[in-house]
């Protein structure tokens, strides 16, 4: 039963139903205690529904019977950034760095704890440690396009451009974050026409992956501005 719980859970989450997904799995650790992978992934969901609190007591407990598991530690380091815990964040992504440091994932991960801390040059070390490991992982490049005051150098910028020319052997999501960090490039050199085309490019393919509706979002602003008016909150 427990092992169909989290299978439900697993479902509920890739629908986006989050707090379906919490039930589920608090039900599934309830009937067995024991199950360390759906307790995992009861913190995960839990975090993910806005309840990091509780999602790192069962972070906690999984450490309570394996310190050094690093996927259970990397999950910590999440809950933790979202709580504001930046630096105990950072710890720990520099002590599982230290023992794995071929994960380009946990580098981005790293690089955006780093950022919100302040530590701006230690991130941009760690956006480019992904980007060496992994040249294909737009993402990255975004990140540090998206520090704002970060600028490319010409053989990044070609970098990026030879990556884009890979065409279809990058999925979508990769092209758009590749389309915004080059038009940012090119726009902090001046050459805006390129990079227009760029950002056009990465704002149509992130467009087709975001189920957004302006008329739904005009819609629901008209009815909380009905519901929430001064006698709402005089009551």
């Amino acid at each position: 039963k427990s092992t169909a719980l989290r299978m439900l859970a697993e479902l509920a989450a890739r629908i986006s139903r989050d707090q379906d997904a919490v039930n589920l799995l608090e039900r599934c650790v309830e009937l067995a205690p024991g199950f360390h992978a759906a307790r995992q992934q009861y913190a995960l969901m839990l975090n993910r529904a806005e309840k990091p609190a509780e999602a790192l007591a069962q972070i906690e407990l999984l450490l309570g019977r394996d310190t050094a598991n690093p996927a259970y530690r990397n999950l910590k380091a999440v809950i933790l950034c979202h709580v504001g815990e930046y630096d105990a964040a950072i710890a720990i992504y520099d002590e599982l760095l230290a023992r794995y440091p071929h994960q380009p994932k946990m580098w981005l991960s790293c690089g955006h704890a780093l950022k919100t801390a302040g530590y701006q040059d230690r991130a941009i070390a760690a956006y480019r440690r992904a980007i060496e490991l992994e040249p294909g992982f737009g993402e990255a490049w975004w990140s540090l396009a998206n520090l704002k005051t970060f600028r490319f150098e010409g053989a990044e910028v070609a970098t990026m451009q030879a990556q884009l020319a890979r065409g279809e052997e990058l999925g979508p999501q990769e092209r758009h974050h590749f389309g915004f960090a080059l038009g940012k490039a090119l726009e902090d050199r001046g050459q805006y026409e390129q990079s227009f085309r760029h950002y056009l490019e990465g704002n149509t393919l992130r467009r087709a992956t975001v189920a957004y509706s302006a008329e739904d979002n005009s819609l629901r602003l008209r009815r909380t501005k009905q519901l929430l008016d001064a006698e709402f909150f005089r009551k």
